[in-house]
């Protein structure tokens, strides 16, 4: 059988087919960052009409480079049809682009605009104007990322080191985006350490603020603070999932065993475990978070629906992420809405979830599981599950009851008892990391004070969006305590014996933690002489909790003192296991044991 000879066009994609996508690859990737530049550059400064000008000349060579680059690739597939499959929406948003340009180019005018002006929608152009950068952003970020992941792959680094360091990333840039004068309502530059105590506190969802975010940045400020937060409050699954995305299969076995270590699961596909479907229930609690408090808070006098709805995806990201920033200038200790009990209780239910964390969201609400439990009434939750609701439910309830019986006749005076009570669960489920507040804690009682203090240190369940040792750390030590009183040599939870290795991973956090809060209090005194040591308690608790509650010295300290709390809030948000796996110095075991021996205890 005879076989056609290829074609010269053939031959041609076939010899150069690679070195071509090999420089695209590489031009793409000069033009992420010329677009990265000049983005920043547009919405950071202001600009007269001529800069403004070159700025929208520049955004359009850039957008020209991306189609061109999208035709070659379509070109040079050996699949056209499977590309176009894949790419179907990139193509459309590419061709509308296009379109505009050319009719601009032709006519002096974008066409798109004059049909939303002849169909009574001209506001509309600004959504299309947003939607177009906010694509450009995702089309520079993918080059980014593919740019980066390949640079990392290279890297000889430990998987929590890269964590760690791309937690960094984030926060550096950050800080330098909040920094500029274009994010603030005053025009001129922030102070680089309060810029980066703002970007560390998004980023590691703790909430305390040098700068108030509802009177000093603007909207666009705020947004840059939004997306941290929400980075910040699913990133140590999304990052572990990234990584281990480009990683794995030039990892060792060691190196897969330290990333299941740090993440805390049963095998590395458990560390990015469905990945997908964290994201997914991520927004969809949100999107019912923002529906809900859209619905509930009609009576804030809002100036615009615009503002309505941008105050509800606000409140529901950083509800849900535990970050306790709110654009209400005195939080929701604001007159708008302190009395708005019903919305007290939307917040504390998004809180609650967001503290409940991802996997025993997963367990407990996943079709499968509940498909399978109906079937199989007997089935249980699993452990880890029934220790975080178990525990979470405790605590709250409990510490609710202290809360109202400590206030009764302080912070809860003029209130009914239903006023009282929603009061109550409002703070003690924000003790928990979320941070909201409808109270002047400044005002409270030290016993109130000290319980909080407490649930701080507690904070929220593993998987979860808070900080704090966790609940399911505390559970181990507290079964270890119990069975050592009864002089019992297994910890049993639920009828199940707790592995030593976990026993003894629930006490290195406990000890770390305990010494990283001493220590940072020591240092802050030393800092911070005239300021009562409660107070630097409560505030160096809050912070390595990632939780946001102050008793109002968070502006007043000084620069030594704000690097001490960023400092803990890094460390609490990325988890001491993590930071000691990173710093730690890999030591081979010996084969061989040494004799026992006994000691006093006690």
């Amino acid at each position: 059988m005879a076989h056609s000879k290829p074609s010269s066009l053939a031959i041609f994609i076939y010899k150069y087919r690679q070195p071509i996508l090999s420089s695209l690859r590489f031009l793409i990737f000069i033009v992420s960052i010329l677009s990265v530049s000049t983005f920043v550059f547009y919405h950071g400064f202001t600009h007269d009409e001529l800069e403004k000008e070159w700025l929208r000349n520049t955004n359009r060579l850039i957008f020209l480079a991306f189609i061109i680059n999208y035709i070659v690739r379509l070109f040079l597939h050996r699949n056209i049809a499977r590309f176009t499959n894949d790419t179907w929406i990139e193509a459309i948003l590419l061709s509308v682009i296009l379109y505009d340009m050319i009719s601009e180019w032709l006519f002096g005018f974008r066409l798109l605009e004059r049909f939303f002006d002849h169909v009574k929608l001209p506001y509309l152009i600004n959504f299309y104007t947003a939607l177009i950068q906010l694509y450009l952003l995702f089309l520079v970020g993918k080059e980014l990322i593919k740019a980066v992941s390949r640079s990392f792959s290279a890297l000889k680094l430990r998987p929590a080191t890269l964590f760690i360091t791309a937690y960094i990333l984030m926060i550096l840039i950050g800080s330098i985006l909040l920094m500029l004068p274009g994010m603030n309502k005053t025009g001129l530059p922030l102070n680089y350490l309060d810029s980066l105590f703002t970007s560390v506190s998004a980023s590691c969802v703790c909430g305390l603020q040098v700068q108030n975010i509802a009177t000093f940045f603007n909207t666009k400020g705020q947004l840059i603070i939004l997306a941290l937060i929400q980075l910040g409050g699913i990133g140590i699954i999304s990052f572990a999932t990234f990584f281990a995305s480009f990683i794995r299969k030039g990892m060792s076995l060691k190196h897969q065993s330290v990333l299941k270590s740090v993440f805390d699961s049963e095998s590395l596909e458990g560390s990015s475990f469905q990945w997908k479907q964290i994201i997914l229930v991520t927004l969809v609690i949100e999107f019912l978070a923002a529906l809900m408090l859209f619905v509930l808070w009609q009576k804030v006098p809002w100036t615009s629906t615009a503002q309505h709805l941008y105050y509800s995806v606000f409140h529901a990201v950083s509800g849900f992420c535990n970050a306790s920033f709110s654009l209400f200038p005195d939080n929701f200790r604001d007159d708008t809405v302190q009395s708005l009990y019903i919305v007290h209780l939307a917040m504390a239910t998004v809180v609650f979830f967001g503290a409940l964390g991802f996997p025993a969201i997963r367990d407990i609400f996943s079709i499968k599981n509940l498909r399978t439990r109906a079937i199989l009434p007997w089935k249980k939750w699993k452990i880890s599950t029934q220790i975080a609701l178990n525990s979470s439910l405790i605590i709250i309830l409990l510490g609710s009851i202290v809360f109202y019986f400590s206030e009764e006749s302080n912070l809860l005076l003029g209130l009914n008892r239903m006023e009282g009570v929603i009061t109550s669960l409002f703070q003690i489920v924000n003790a928990r990391t979320g941070g909201f507040t409808t109270v002047n804690l400044e005002q409270a009682t030290y016993p109130t004070l000290i319980l909080i203090c407490f649930i701080m240190f507690v904070g929220a369940s593993s998987g979860g969006t808070g900080g704090g040792i966790k609940t399911s750390s505390v559970a181990v030590l507290v079964n270890t305590v119990l069975a050592g009183l009864r002089n019992r040599k297994s910890i049993t939870i639920a009828k199940r014996n707790i592995n030593q290795h976990l026993i003894l991973k629930a006490f290195t956090i406990y000890v770390i933690a305990s010494l990283v809060v001493f220590l940072s209090v020591f240092i802050l005194q030393i800092w911070e002489p005239l300021t009562p040591t409660f107070e630097l308690l409560f505030e160096e608790i809050s912070a390595f909790s990632n939780v946001g509650f102050s008793m109002g010295i968070t502006r007043s300290l000084c620069d030594a003192s704000k690097i001490t709390l960023m400092i803990s809030m890094f460390i609490g948000r990325v988890g001491i296991l993590t930071v000691a796996y990173a710093l730690s110095v890999t030591k081979e075991e010996a084969n061989f044991t040494y004799p026992d021996t006994h000691i006093m205890i006690g």
